[in-house]
């Protein structure tokens, strides 16, 4: 009796040191535009008087695990205002999070000499997203909320076509495939445009993930052959391909390898064992909802913070863009500092040494506009006029414009031919002796607009 009373009082005593332990709640939430409801990434949440933290995906959502109570979570963007909130208990629904965009950011830019025409600007629609296809420009345009789209297509010099007023859900972007057909894309479904002379209209939607996965590493097609590009190795070598679509056979095309990343996790083996998880390193999956996950989590977060770091700044992707140039196919390995060009039956015609990519740049040729922000960021980017048959690559300078360099294919050199004079524009395209790009300017009651400026 005295044993089985002791026995009780132990398990009382242990359950109730339990339940004083800290134990892990999950939350999620997405972040979105005040005034557009698009996602925002890379928003920053913190916990504060915690050291935890994390930042919105591509969709503007969000994972954490909290541990103590009451907490407040405060969200911050360059161009938001910071926002916070506190809880007393964890929420039990997914939050949903708007943040007011600044009214203003930097001082505007004074433009001269610049040829720049306006090809869309309303009053009442933004800009969302837009593709430069053969029969013109094809916008998806919005006004105050998504849910409240169209389609328009322009001819390039913006004039305008056909118009499509009503769109299945809230659309996020356009989607251009490799055989060049273009697609809305919403949270769940994906739609094929399908455009005449009379008319656009919207083929059956299918499901955005299994969509994505049909579409993943297809480049381009040439005659016969649709060429596709994989990763392997931790995304250090890229394997490019084709299928022949007349008897679907496979053939391999090259690789390109980055060396120097793969000897230098070789040579550092906790890196290596990060990466590949060999070690046997936590993982969600060993969470047993009991207080020991307080320290699971905690080396989990340490593991992820830093195999984020080591992936930014010592293990980025190789960057190796593969280009379609008319029948010809570019491959920019700035990994290996080399540009190959291979032309018909698969045969290197070309290859020589590129170095704009390894350093800043002192342009020589100053402007009034570029004279306040002389150094150069290349921004890891090639760009392909299909019409004109150049290639080019940008550089953001100090004050965000961005200069357009024409990349020599027969010496890898670049030239200096003009600067965008907006800051952080998005969505560059290049067509026919133009670069496309939208820009929005400040002030909350400022839309996104569409420009082009002549090369």
């Amino acid at each position: 009796m005295i044993r089985s009373s002791l026995l009780l009082w132990v398990l009382l005593s242990v359950n109730l040191l339990f339940s004083q332990q800290p134990v892990p709640y999950k939350i999620t939430g997405t972040v979105t535009d005040n005034s557009t409801d698009e996602p925002i990434e890379n928003v920053h949440i913190v916990v504060e008087s915690q050291k935890q933290g994390t930042t919105t995906n591509d969709l503007g959502q969000f994972t954490l695990y909290i541990t103590k109570l009451p907490f407040t979570l405060r969200f911050s963007h360059v161009s938001y205002e910071s926002y916070s909130l506190k809880f007393d208990y964890p929420p039990e629904r997914h939050l949903e999070i708007s943040l007011i965009k600044k009214t203003s950011l930097l001082n505007e830019v004074v433009i001269v000499n610049q040829k720049i025409d306006t090809i869309f600007k309303d009053d009442f629609y933004s800009v969302l997203d837009y593709e430069t296809l053969d029969q013109g420009i094809l916008l998806l345009i919005y006004k105050a909320r998504l849910s409240r789209s169209e389609l328009r297509l322009l001819d390039y010099s913006g004039n305008h076509k056909l118009t499509l007023p009503l769109l299945p859900g809230k659309p996020l972007a356009l989607f251009r495939d490799c055989l060049g057909n273009a697609h809305i894309i919403t949270k769940t479904r994906v739609y094929q445009v399908h455009l005449t002379d009379e008319y656009i209209k919207l083929y059956q939607g299918e499901d955005v993930a299994e969509f994505l996965s049909t579409m993943e590493g297809c480049l381009f097609r040439i005659d016969n052959k649709l060429y596709f590009e994989k990763l392997y190795d931790f995304d250090f070598v890229k394997k490019l391909y084709y299928f022949n679509t007349l008897d679907s056979s496979y053939h391999d095309f090259t690789l390109m390898v980055d060396q120097d990343k793969i000897d230098m996790l070789f040579d550092n083996p906790g890196d290596f064992n990060i990466f590949s998880n060999f070690d046997n390193s936590p993982n969600i999956g060993n969470l047993t909802g009991t207080p020991g996950d307080y320290a699971i989590l905690d080396n989990i977060r340490d593991l992820e913070a830093e195999q984020r770091f080591n992936k930014m700044v010592y293990y980025s992707p190789i960057n190796a863009p593969v280009k379609k140039l008319g029948d010809s196919i570019c491959v920019f390995n700035h990994s290996s500092n080399s540009l190959d060009i291979y032309g018909v039956n698969d045969s290197l015609v070309l290859s020589t040494e590129i170095a704009y990519h390894l350093e800043e740049k002192h342009n020589p040729l100053t402007t009034l506009i570029r004279s306040v922000a002389p150094r150069k960021k290349w921004l890891g980017e090639v760009y392909t006029d299909p019409i004109k048959g150049k290639m080019y690559t940008l550089f953001q300078n100090l004050n965000g414009t961005r200069d357009l360099e024409e990349i020599n294919l027969l010496t890898g050199a670049t030239q200096y031919k003009i600067t965008i004079p907006y800051p952080f524009v998005e969505k560059v395209n290049i067509y026919n002796g133009w670069i496309y790009f939208i820009y929005k300017g400040w002030g909350e009651s400022v839309r996104k607009k569409l420009f082009r400026q002549q090369i």
